[in-house]
């Protein structure tokens, strides 16, 4: 193989990600209960999208906001206000993921020089009516117990990673951190195949991972031979090790964002997963982004947002936005 590339294809209409606790202060100023400082643009901010949205001049997405809204505390403030408000809605991050493993998988099969990834694969079937351009949609509650778990999840994730910082494993060099992270996936499902007899749920873990392989390569474990079962195995291990993988957009993005918070000296925090796994989905397709300062200043200062042409805000940066919109 001697090269291979990947291109962006962006809506012909321009496009924003407004983080979740954009979302909700944008929820406040609406309900008159907005007291953050930068209230003026923030104001500013949800007067300009409201026109430019019923204009149809801007999209303004909505991605994974939803479950983080959903089982939050802010969510009696802006789990409302977040479905009315915005205007177009994309697919879950993990079928991100997959639809892009899959084609970078086909590519590698062929030794294809190019794959494409355009906005509209990623945007999910309508679920709301429409009235005046802006979504309005039906809201399911989530149960205590499932508020209660997706908290927990966090929690324990940050746990384990910073747990990794003290691992011998974590490199003290950035490229190096990199290409551990590049690998993780290579290294998770040979875990899985190595480490299958020692619990039940080793066993099913197993199980799931050679199932993604199975419907990633488009074979039936039930009617192939042995031999076509390994071969399908060893053709995915090469792949989780080639640049077909490394440089899908949402591995690429999420391998750079762990090497640096994993680099960094401050702890990670709970919502740290959260911002990775929507940038990693949203990121590319978007033209642009609101969140908060400290991941701002991680998406523009790794070169992930002028790598994909993606101009990233947070609420110090609104006058910016608000010129450019």
């Amino acid at each position: 193989m001697s090269s291979f590339e990947v291109k962006i294809i962006k809506g012909s209409i321009p496009s924003i990600y407004l983080d979740t606790n954009v979302l909700i202060e944008l929820a406040k100023y609406e309900k008159g209960c907005c007291k953050d400082v930068h209230i003026d643009n923030i104001g500013k901010l949800y007067d300009t999208l409201t026109i430019l949205m019923r204009e149809k001049r801007i999209l303004c997405v909505l991605g994974n906001q939803y479950e983080e809204m959903a089982a939050t505390r802010a969510r009696e403030v802006a789990r409302e206000f977040l479905f009315r408000f915005t205007n177009m809605e994309l697919k879950a991050p993990e079928q991100i993921k997959n639809m892009q493993l899959k084609m970078g998988y086909r590519a590698f099969v062929k030794n294809a020089p190019l794959c494409s990834f355009d906005l509209s694969s990623i945007i999910e079937k309508s679920k709301c009516v429409s009235n005046s351009s802006i979504e309005v949609h039906a809201i399911p509650m989530y149960s205590c117990e499932q508020i209660k778990q997706f908290e927990q999840d966090k929690q324990n994730l940050a746990i384990k990673l910073n747990e990794a910082k003290t691992n011998t494993k974590i490199s003290k060099k950035y490229d190096a951190q990199l290409d551990l992270e590049l690998q993780a996936d290579f290294q998770v499902f040979r875990y899985f195949l190595e480490h299958y007899a020692d619990s039940e749920k080793s066993y099913m873990n197993m199980l799931d991972a050679l199932g993604v392989v199975y419907r990633r390569v488009g074979i039936n474990p039930y009617d192939s031979s042995h031999d076509d079962i390994v071969k399908a195995v060893d053709n995915h291990n090469n792949f989780l090790l080639s640049l077909y993988h490394h440089k899908i957009p949402y591995v690429w993005i999420c391998s750079v964002l762990f090497a640096h918070i994993m680099q960094r000296q401050n702890k990670i925090i709970k919502s740290d997963n959260l911002d990775i796994t929507w940038a990693s989905a949203y990121l590319p397709f978007v033209d642009y982004a609101v969140t908060d300062t400290s991941f701002c200043n991680l998406l523009n200062q790794s070169g992930l947002a002028d790598s994909y042409g993606t101009k990233v805000y947070c609420f110090k940066t609104l006058d910016k936005l608000l010129e450019e919109l």
